[in-house]
């Protein structure tokens, strides 16, 4: 294992031991708890003739290996839901893709791709 491997795995376990919440990730009749470490992007939209207008959405990574649903791994895909509990009020947020952007709803985040970065917008 290369050195730049063994420092993203430190990375990655040193973020989810201290700046880690537990979510609920929801797919149809499947969901499991997940330590996630809670993220934000900041976007600018890239519609013609309009103003030009930066907005932030909540983000989520997650680690790829931790996100099995009904016994098999699988990737992030548009319209999954993540319950959190924030300040004892449960919210729920949906994966999308940000609007008037490129970027998709999910994509690996890092260079050894062991991460999902998942934008979400809060739906209830």
């Amino acid at each position: 294992m290369s050195f730049m491997s063994r420092s993203m795995d430190w990375l990655r376990t040193t973020l989810q031991d201290n700046a880690s919440v537990s979510v609920t990730y929801t797919r149809g009749a499947y969901s499991v708890t997940l330590d996630v470490v809670l993220g934000q992007t900041r976007f600018a939209s890239n519609s013609p003739n309009k103003a030009r207008v930066e907005y932030s959405d909540r983000d989520y990574l997650i680690t790829a290996a931790e996100l099995v649903l009904n016994g098999s791994v699988v990737d992030p895909a548009d319209g999954d839901r993540i319950t959190e509990v924030v300040n004892g009020t449960s919210m729920i947020f949906e994966i999308m893709p940000p609007r008037n952007t490129d970027e998709p709803a999910a994509r690996p985040s890092g260079p050894d791709r062991q991460t999902w970065r998942v934008h979400c917008k809060r739906v209830s």
